[in-house]
């Protein structure tokens, strides 16, 4: 999606000149400001987007503490195993519209494809409730710090056309063959 780069790398350069004035793009580091990092909306927009297509875990299970019911006369009894399949859920079209399209709008407030107040439970890539990822603001962060110095250097191209990404769900999602991109600096 270079257009949707191009638009995030607009982002980027602009809270960079915001509170940069020198813009060294030589510098071989760029030290983000918490409030810099705030500001990325987009790039953040992009990332959920990502997460909510391609979740780092694709599945969790859990087991119930008590019997419950799922659907009129349809309980599921306390102590089973259940296996949440956030892949399935993140996807589903009664959350999202077009589901199987890459549109991060749809987490910019404001915007037409914003998805507004959606279901708790619609996104969920770091889990929910009281067992959800601790480190899931922190893991925002890290990717906001590095897709930001990334970009603000290099635009990223896929070698291939890529189309549909199969990928392959272990403990972890991952690509079923390998991706090549390539890093062109700007």
């Amino acid at each position: 999606h270079p257009d949707i780069q191009d638009r995030v790398h607009e982002e980027i350069e602009g809270i960079r000149q915001q509170f940069d004035s020198t813009n060294d793009q030589e510098s071989l580091t760029i030290n983000w400001t918490t409030n810099q990092l705030r500001q990325m909306k987009y790039l953040e927009a992009c990332i959920k987007e990502s997460l909510r297509l391609f979740p780092s875990v694709p599945f969790i299970s859990r087991y119930t503490h008590q019997d419950t019911e799922i659907e009129p006369n349809r309980i599921i009894p306390r102590g089973t195993s259940v296996v949440i399949l956030l892949y399935k859920i993140q996807r589903d079209p009664k959350y999202f519209q077009q589901p199987e399209r890459f549109i991060p709008d749809r987490f910019m407030e404001g915007s037409n494809d914003y998805s507004g107040r959606m279901n708790p439970f619609a996104f969920v890539p770091f889990s929910a409730g009281p067992r959800n990822c601790i480190g899931q603001k922190f893991a925002l962060q890290e990717e906001k710090i590095m897709l930001a110095t990334l970009l603000t250097r290099y635009r990223i191209e896929s070698v291939e056309n890529l189309g549909n990404v199969p990928a392959k769900a272990t403990l972890i999602l991952r690509p079923k063959f390998s991706v090549n991109i390539r890093f062109v600096q700007r």
